[in-house]
């Protein structure tokens, strides 16, 4: 386990887990994120491979890292997002403050050109049941075709989708902007996930406290294929059913 930082500007500081800091990837992660920014913020990378990395554990440790510097926003990333435009940090700020978001997400686009992220969850009780019980049954294949269709739902209707006016969670990863206030309230991310599903529980306790969350269309992030494989964890779900269905009510 090893944590690096590159400098920055202490106001918003990026967290992102990566299993080589000198790889390609995370190379140039971080010379797309830094080129195209506004404020230049600080990186802190989480390097670990093979059994050392845990996803959560890993980004609860680059959040405790980063709020010694008392940051008023700390991001949440993978290392296979880049940035497509200038000033992606500046927009995705002010989109917080103008709609009082606990978190904001741009739209993700594949090598394709084709929308495939962020995840926006709309969980009905039959959602809830599904999502708990059978979804370990799903092929891993046909993530990205779900992944699509929720997302091209919900974007052909709404341009700026936050909860307050549209009933969803939006997935925190592949990259998230957080006030740090909200992080250090709900403690990060649940540990008792490994390397899948833990971003989508941390969705849901944000949505839980009565916290809006927004997705913004007019910010594009290209996103590559992970480098790093998912190991489910939906099973976890089962015994916090009874949270989930707090929502629908």
């Amino acid at each position: 386990m090893n944590i690096v930082e590159i400098g920055g500007n202490n106001e918003i500081i990026i967290i992102t887990p990566t299993r080589d800091i000198k790889s390609k990837l995370a190379v140039d992660f971080i010379n797309t994120i830094k080129s195209k920014s506004y404020y230049n913020p600080r990186i802190v990378l989480i390097e670990s491979s093979g059994v050392e990395f845990h996803f959560s554990r890993n980004m609860n440790m680059g959040i405790n890292e980063a709020l010694k510097y008392n940051p008023k926003y700390i991001a949440l990333s993978n290392d296979d997002v880049r940035p497509m435009e200038m000033y992606w940090d500046y927009k995705l700020i002010n989109r917080i403050v103008e709609k009082q978001l606990a978190y904001v997400s741009p739209l993700f686009i594949n090598s394709n050109g084709e929308i495939n992220g962020p995840l926006i969850n709309m969980p009905p009780y039959l959602g809830v049941l599904f999502s708990t019980t059978f979804y370990p049954l799903i092929p891993q294949f046909t993530f990205p075709f779900i992944r699509k269709i929720n997302s091209f739902l919900s974007n052909k209707k709404y341009n700026i989708h936050d909860s307050s006016m549209f009933p969803g969670i939006i997935n925190t990863q592949p990259f998230s902007i957080f006030h740090s206030d909200i992080l250090k309230k709900v403690k990060g991310f649940s540990e008792d996930f490994l390397n899948g599903c833990e971003d989508f529980e941390l969705a849901l306790r944000i949505n839980l406290l009565g916290f809006k969350c927004g997705l913004d269309t007019t910010v594009k992030f290209l996103n590559l294929n992970s480098a790093t494989k998912g190991s489910g964890g939906f099973s976890i779900f089962q015994y916090k059913r009874s949270d989930m269905q707090q929502i629908n009510n």
